[in-house]
């Protein structure tokens, strides 16, 4: 959108942070809605706004400026199915690959950056 001053006119981004900070009880598919859109992205694209809501949807008690609260899983088996579905689409859209800035959004929700260990941390989670 032209002259729009945020986000420098991305309208998709705008309504990927809207949803992510929905409340999760009167949006109950913003996860899955949130990974469907990322799985609908090219690699090359900026994902980083999208991935970030993505995340922030995930794991809503991750405090993302780094002032502590709860961190993102640190392991297997510490993740909830709505996490499980935001972690698979990382994996499948291979976000690692997007450059070092996201794999420092990944890291600050607790999550390895680096592709085969994603993977490997997803699959020990089942």
């Amino acid at each position: 959108m032209p002259d729009w001053p945020f986000l420098d006119g991305d309208m998709s981004g705008l309504a990927a942070l809207t949803l992510a900070r929905l409340d999760p009880d009167c949006a109950t598919d913003r996860v899955e809605i949130l990974a469907r859109r990322l799985a609908d992205t090219v690699s090359g694209t900026d994902r980083f706004t999208l991935v970030g809501a993505l995340l922030d949807a995930a794991f809503p008690d991750h405090d993302a400026a780094g002032r502590g609260g709860e961190a993102g899983p640190t392991g297997p088996g510490r993740i909830v199915d709505a996490q499980q579905v935001a972690v698979r689409a990382l994996v499948d859209s291979a976000v690692w690959g997007d450059g070092p800035m996201m794999a420092m959004l990944l890291g600050r929700y607790g999550l390895p950056s680096a592709s085969a260990s994603l993977r490997g941390w997803l699959a020990g989670d089942r």
